[in-house]
């Protein structure tokens, strides 16, 4: 018997309601996933999940740039992954097309999103929380289905795939095998994946969307927006309830606006905190020729990668 999972969503709870009744929406935080787990199964640990979607953000979330010991940012790599990203277009937009601002690798956006997108395809990932792969394995095994939207762009598919492959859950094989293997089925294929890309035809989202593996490709769009076509578009009868985990607070609140009305589902929307201070301990966007320690590891990362392809690569991609 499937039970109402979400009433015990208290994780430092936003704006809730206590015991939320169908169609209403919590909005809260949690430090790790080992958190939202026992949260989750508070009241039964044997429940039967199979009325959950569990739809978790990647990069920071789910997984990060290499970082050995995610407490000491000393050894990590931001080079690639959101912090340093977010750092990269602040600068863009504060240069506004002139000259170079210390830090800052490419004069615009659209000359960053290739870069990012090389960055992607170099590295395999760390898990962003070491409990994430036993709670992914307790979630599925009673029943739970998973979901993943990315940020990232329909180029880096195959990127993603193979960092997913990359990453094990002891006893059940890679972390894209977990994802793929209880991920809703594609109304139009019958498997967890889309043919191609969509555009326009994804609800009013204009830009190329894809389903590969469970996991969805969206760069650029409200993810509230994104979840709630993507549950028109997919076998979802048996989901009523539906947990949302990104690290992003704007992501967040986006798929909590989105479902604050909705008339099918409960849903509960995380802001993940676990890599908060990592993320800021990277610094701020200043424009000025002081950058933290971790903005120059960065920079040097990139400009040995950027040297190197120049150097034995007669037309290497992302350096345009």
């Amino acid at each position: 018997m499937t039970v109402d999972l979400l009433r015990n969503i208290s994780l430092t709870v936003i704006c809730a309601s206590a015991q939320p009744a169908l169609g209403e929406a919590s909005f809260s935080t949690a430090h790790s996933f080992e958190e939202i787990v026992e949260e989750l199964t508070a009241d039964d640990p044997g429940a039967d999940l199979s009325n959950l979607l569990v739809v978790m953000d990647d990069d920071d979330t789910l997984t990060m740039m290499p970082c050995p010991v995610p407490t000491s940012p000393s050894q990590c790599q931001y080079l690639g992954g959101p912090a340093w990203f977010s750092w990269q277009s602040d600068l863009n937009e504060m240069s506004n097309g002139g000259a170079l601002l210390p830090g800052q690798i490419a004069a615009t956006d659209a000359q960053l999103y290739p870069i990012s997108d090389l960055l992607l395809t170099l590295n395999n990932m760390d898990y962003a929380d070491p409990s994430i792969p036993d709670a992914l394995r307790q979630l599925t095994r009673m029943g739970a289905k998973l979901l993943v939207i990315t940020a990232r762009d329909t180029d880096v598919v195959s990127a993603t795939q193979g960092q997913f492959d990359h990453l094990s859950i002891p006893n059940e094989g890679s972390l894209l095998e977990m994802i793929s293997g209880n991920a809703p089925v594609w109304q139009a294929s019958g498997v967890p994946s889309m043919a191609g890309t969509e555009g326009a035809g994804f609800c009013d989202i204009t830009t190329p969307v894809a389903y590969q593996d469970g996991i969805v490709y969206a760069t650029g769009q409200n993810k509230g927006e994104v979840l709630n076509c993507f549950l028109g578009k997919a076998e979802v009868t048996s989901i009523d309830q539906i947990i949302f985990i990104d690290d992003t607070m704007a992501n967040v609140q986006d798929v909590y606006n989105s479902f604050l009305d909705s008339p099918d589902y409960d849903v509960a929307a995380v802001h993940l905190t676990q890599l908060a201070a990592h993320k800021q301990a990277f610094g701020p966007t200043t424009g000025t020729s002081e950058l933290t320690e971790y903005q120059i590891a960065a920079t040097l990362r990139w400009q040995h990668i950027s040297s190197a392809l120049a150097l034995t690569l007669l037309s290497p991609a992302g350096l345009d």
